[in-house]
């Protein structure tokens, strides 16, 4: 079983989609797999670097570069906003490119 695909509509061309925290483990590879089966090519990870030590998901970027996906690590803190609206435009702006 794979992680569900929340698709986004948007106003403009590319694609845009949400899910949650993937299952570790034996169980990661399978998971990007199905992600690239599904048509992703870019994964953006909102996790802190010790939330991924925590769930065990150190290895998700290489998985996902391994795949020939492209693997951004855009963290932020638990229960709080990006730290710049800025930034999170320009991670928008080149993520749905």
């Amino acid at each position: 079983m794979h992680s569900e695909i929340y698709s986004i509509d948007l106003a403009m061309p590319g694609r845009l989609a949400t899910m949650a925290c993937p299952r570790a483990g034996d169980w990661l590879a399978d998971e990007i797999l199905g992600w690239r089966d599904a048509g992703l090519d870019r994964v953006v990870s909102l996790l802190e670097h010790e939330e991924q030590d925590e769930l065990g998901l150190r290895e998700e970027a290489a998985l996902c570069r391994s795949h020939g996906m492209e693997f951004v690590s855009f963290p932020i803190k638990d229960y709080s906003l990006p730290a710049s609206p800025r930034a999170v435009e320009v991670l928008a702006h080149e993520t749905i490119a």
